[in-house]
């Protein structure tokens, strides 16, 4: 139910979001350890990565008016 203009700039965000994301849990489980380290061991860096690669195949769809 966002204007276009709102609507866009949301979906502007999104993938850095994303990407800041990866970066962070990575470099949380590199230096911190402990939980962090057990759920990048466990794959949350390739679920932020197949989210990404989600949004980035349905953009055009999410841009476009129902």
């Amino acid at each position: 139910g966002l204007p276009d203009e709102e609507r866009e700039e949301l979906l502007e965000l999104a993938d850095p979001m994303w990407r800041r994301s990866w970066h962070l849990m990575r470099d949380n489980a590199l230096t911190r350890g402990g939980g962090w380290a057990r759920m990048w061991d466990e794959g949350v860096g390739d679920l932020i990565e197949r989210r990404r690669g989600w949004f980035a195949a349905e953009r055009a769809a999410l841009t476009s008016r129902p």
